[in-house]
Parts: C-alpha cells; sequence; structure tokens
C-alpha cells in the first residue's frame, strides 16, 4: 500500500461519511461495486483520476493537490 493511496482512501472515506452515505449507497448511485469503495479507501486499490474526480463531483467536495519536498 502507497502512503498516497492510503491519504485519498482516507480522504474519500471521510466525505463519503459526511455526506451521510454507505459505502454501499455510494457504489450503487456510481455503478460500482461496494467492495471497489472498500479498497479505494483502504488504500489497496489506486483509484484513477478520472473515477476521483467523479467521485468527488458526487459527494460535492473539491480535491486538493499538494506537492511537498521530501525530508
Amino acid at each position: 500500500m502507497n502512503k498516497i493511496h492510503k491519504e485519498i482512501g482516507e480522504e474519500l472515506a471521510k466525505a463519503r461519511k459526511k455526506s451521510k452515505l454507505t459505502q454501499t449507497q455510494l457504489a450503487n448511485q456510481l455503478g460500482v461495486k461496494q467492495g471497489y469503495i472498500s479498497r479505494i479507501e483502504n488504500g489497496i486499490d489506486c483509484v484513477s483520476l478520472d473515477k476521483l474526480v467523479q467521485l468527488s463531483t458526487h459527494l460535492d467536495h473539491d480535491i486538493t493537490v499538494k506537492f511537498k519536498k521530501r525530508k
């Protein structure tokens, strides 16, 4: 699991919960399987940029990208 995948998954889970949706509800609304949402939220699957935009739009959240110099 990559650190960025974990961070994206954590933020997706927060946004989904703020929208008061279960993984199953979100998956059904987007036409994907609940397991896919779970794997993204747990940092197991790498979500495509297109799917990430679709998720953020559906959840009415903006995506913020930061580049930080490594220590």
